[in-house]
């Protein structure tokens, strides 16, 4: 049996494998290989069985905040995350009043530095203040999850 590669397969897509075969490489070595419809050969251990369902690992909820403050920093600041993956929410602001709905939409890598570009003080349903920075690239994050500074791994 020849291989030869013709591309790559789409990441978190769901494909139907319908064949499996297990090819010798050498006379200690031998690799399972899954025949994906329509696309071709593909490396077993690269597959995952099952329908493809999206793994954030956070639930989407979503809490209207009325604004108190937005500031946008006139320098980024550097902030990085220590072990706990802190929440990435995504913001809609109302039009017509001061309210910013933020929804939950993923997790900020452990132990990784990132830049803030804009804070803003929201209240929540409580009447309690709560302090959200912007993470460039990715959405609001709560303050207190993040800390000044660039990650330095600890010796």
């Amino acid at each position: 049996m020849t291989l030869t590669a013709k591309g790559k397969l789409k990441a978190g897509t769901t494909y139907k494998v319908t064949k499996q075969v297990k090819v010798k490489i050498n006379a200690k070595k031998s690799q399972k290989y899954s025949y994906v419809k329509g696309q071709g050969w593909v490396v077993s251990s690269k597959l995952t069985a099952g329908k493809f369902k999206a793994a954030s690992g956070v639930k989407k909820t979503a809490t209207k905040y009325t604004i108190v403050s937005v500031t946008a920093l006139k320098k980024a600041k550097t902030v990085h995350t220590k072990d706990a993956r802190p929440v990435v929410y995504k913001a809609a602001v109302a039009a017509d009043r001061p309210t910013m709905t933020l929804t939950t939409n993923g997790k900020l890598k452990a132990a990784t530095t990132y830049k803030v570009t804009k804070q803003a003080k929201l209240k929540n349903a409580a009447k309690k203040t709560v302090a959200f920075s912007y993470v460039s690239g990715h959405g609001w994050v709560l303050q207190r999850d993040l800390t000044n500074g660039q990650f330095m791994n600890a010796d």
